[in-house]
């Protein structure tokens, strides 16, 4: 989660406040504030609770997902147009470069 505390209000408090179960990871010096959550699937009611309250400027959830490099796509050899590799007579390297995007 990440948010920007009014000015004056400690973000320590929020967390009481909202009795957060999370640490804080990182406080800025402009001081926006990324909240680390033990339960990241209380995260979307939690920043909602802490934006609604008023002790905020904003607030909202930071999803982080890692970023799968390869297809789960059975069939993605036999779909030239992506990757063409020669396949069915076809001219290999005339594709959209999927991999690369």
């Amino acid at each position: 989660m990440i948010m920007q505390p009014k000015k004056g209000i400690s973000p320590k408090e929020i967390l009481a406040k909202f009795e957060v179960n999370g640490e804080i990871v990182t406080e800025t010096e402009t001081g926006i504030v990324v909240v680390q959550l033990k339960d990241w699937r209380s995260i979307l009611i939690t920043a909602n609770s802490i934006y609604e309250s008023g002790l905020v400027d904003w607030c909202h959830p930071d999803f982080i997902t890692p970023i799968t490099k390869l297809t789960n796509d059975l069939l993605f050899s036999q779909q030239y147009y992506l990757k063409n590799t020669g396949q069915n007579g076809g001219t290999r390297g005339i594709d959209i470069k999927a991999e690369q995007a």
